[in-house]
C-alpha cells in the first residue's frame, strides 16, 4: 500500500509539472504556473493530498506539493480540480522582479503595483508587476502589525480572483 501512494504521489507531481510546463517562461527560465487550469479527476482521484492549505483569511483548501525545475509549489485545487492557488517559499524560486523569498518590503514596494494590503489574520502582501504576490507576516497571528522596511517576504503566491 505504501508503494502504491508513492506512485500516486509521483503522478500529481508529473502531472502538475505538465500542467506548469504548458504555461508562460519568464525571463528567469521559471515556468509559471497557470491558474484555472483544470488537473484531471483520474490523477486528482488517485492520490491523497497533501492536506488544507490557508489560501485567504476565510479560506483552507485542498492542496498537493509539486516540484518542477527545482522548486517547490503548493498548489491548491477547487472542488472541481480547477486550480485556484500557487504559492512558492522555495529559496530556488525568483520572480521576473528579480526578487527571492527573504528580500525586504521597501524592495518589494519598488516592484509593485498595488499598496502594502492587509488580509486580516491572513497575511500583509503587495502585488507584483510580474504577476506574483508577496506575502508578509507579523507576530504569533500573521498580521500583529504592520510590516516594517526590512520585513522579509516570507513566500509568494498567485490567487484565482474568485478566492
Amino acid at each position: 500500500m505504501k508503494n502504491k501512494n508513492v506512485l500516486q504521489k509521483i503522478g500529481i507531481v508529473f502531472v502538475l509539472s505538465q500542467i506548469i510546463n504548458l504555461t508562460n517562461c519568464n525571463q528567469d527560465g521559471n515556468d509559471l504556473p497557470g491558474l484555472e487550469e483544470k488537473v484531471p479527476a483520474s490523477i486528482i482521484d488517485n492520490i491523497q493530498p497533501d492536506g488544507l492549505l490557508m489560501i485567504s483569511a476565510s479560506q483552507l483548501q485542498t492542496f498537493y506539493v509539486s516540484k518542477y525545475n527545482n522548486i517547490e509549489y503548493d498548489i491548491a485545487v477547487d472542488d472541481q480540480n480547477i486550480i485556484i492557488y500557487i504559492g512558492t517559499q522555495d529559496s530556488n524560486f525568483v520572480t521576473e522582479d528579480k526578487l527571492r523569498v527573504g528580500d525586504p518590503l521597501a524592495l518589494a514596494l519598488e516592484n509593485a503595483i498595488s499598496e502594502l494590503m492587509l488580509e486580516s489574520g491572513w497575511a500583509y502582501y503587495v502585488e507584483l508587476k510580474s504577476g506574483w504576490k508577496a506575502m508578509f507576516t507579523t507576530g504569533p497571528h500573521m498580521t500583529d502589525s504592520i510590516p516594517k522596511p526590512d520585513s522579509p517576504i516570507r513566500l509568494f503566491f498567485k490567487r484565482s480572483r474568485t478566492y
